[in-house]
């Protein structure tokens, strides 16, 4: 049986429920570190297994508060300053 990575580790242990719909913005910075290839891994994996999608260097969307708490769970636990907003992003 293989190992679950950190992606979908959070998937599975975010708190929200997948039926909220709302659409979030997550936006996060290493403060002046470099961020660890494990996590550029981790985020390509959840961006293929979950609603999050990159809108620009740091800043990911995402479509229900189960993915979105899941990228801000990755973020914070590679030690990222990391904030979670709920908003409206045009179709």
């Amino acid at each position: 049986m293989r190992t679950k990575s950190l992606a979908e580790q959070f998937l599975d242990e975010s708190q929200s429920t997948a039926d909220d719909y709302d659409s979030y913005i997550i936006v996060y910075d290493f403060l002046g570190e470099k961020a660890s290839p494990k996590f550029w891994d981790n985020l390509n994996k959840l961006k293929r297994i979950s609603s999050v999608r990159s809108i620009q260097f740091s800043v990911l969307a995402a479509e229900c508060s189960k993915d979105a708490e899941a990228a801000f769970m990755l973020a914070a636990h590679y030690g990222a300053d990391v904030r979670k907003f709920r908003c409206e992003i045009p179709p």
